[in-house]
């Protein structure tokens, strides 16, 4: 079997081309694609090679066609005869039935997406520090006794997800959309940023490390900067935002 980078099979791409692939294929796919520049540049290409593959098909029955018609028109004008062209009938059925197939699997695309698209993945990484990328390429530390849940793909406007215990959160930019941290009491969101995010005890300590992002708490918003931290406690109505003097914890950077 042929593969792509990172052996991805260029049927599971083809299954999820086309809708076919199953959700669990689906996420497996996207997460693919969106884990680096090369992988979404090489999706970008099979879909422009399979494109231009249909369309050569389509324009080689169209062109012989127009050919066999204006050939039965001489016929016709000069004997009155009438030949059958069955290759070409069969040629055109298939094309049909492949048309069928595509606008058949196009609708079952649609309908899995509608009823697949509340579907929420949860991952807990219990006692380990463990790596995930979301479906929108946006990396996650995520610290021990910690839990993140996010939906199996986002929609063009809206991505959320929402954490209990510690994590830190390589944020990429998606489609102009920010993404949005749930913890309990305290919103964070941001477009493109390196955030570490702790929400235990009903407080939620947030460290930027570089970036912008914007903290919704107790029904007042503050933007955090570069190296700015900010605490978010349930208890009381105040955020206090300080510098961020702390060096970067080991957890964070995999050595203990």
């Amino acid at each position: 079997m042929k593969v792509t980078n990172n052996d991805m099979p260029e049927d599971l791409l083809g299954k999820y081309l086309t809708g076919e692939a199953t959700p669990h294929e689906r996420f497996r796919a996207e997460k693919w694609i969106n884990t680096n520049d090369a992988n979404r540049q090489h999706y970008a290409q099979f879909k422009r090679i399979r494109a231009a593959h249909q369309l050569r098909d389509t324009n080689h029955i169209a062109h012989n066609e127009e050919a066999w018609q204006r050939l039965q028109n001489l016929i016709n004008k000069n004997h009155g005869a009438h030949i059958d062209k069955p290759v070409y009938k069969f040629k055109a059925r298939w094309i049909q039935l492949l048309v069928s197939v595509a606008l058949i699997g196009l609708m079952g695309y649609i309908i899995r997406t509608r009823l697949y698209s509340n579907q929420m993945v949860t991952i807990a990484s219990g006692p380990d520090v463990i790596t995930e990328t979301l479906p929108d390429g946006t990396i996650v530390i995520l610290n021990a006794n910690s839990k993140l849940t996010f939906p199996a793909r986002f929609t063009s406007n809206k991505r959320t997800v929402t954490l209990t215990g510690e994590a830190c959160f390589k944020i990429i930019p998606y489609e102009n959309t920010p993404l949005g941290i749930n913890t309990k009491g305290t919103i964070i969101t941001a477009t493109g940023a390196t955030v570490n995010v702790k929400a235990n005890n009903g407080k939620t300590e947030i460290t930027l490390n570089n970036g912008q992002v914007k903290v919704s708490a107790h029904g007042r918003e503050i933007l955090l900067n570069h190296g700015e931290r900010l605490i978010s406690d349930e208890r009381h109505t105040g955020l206090i935002k300080t510098p961020n003097n702390a060096n970067t914890p080991a957890w964070w950077l995999g050595t203990y």
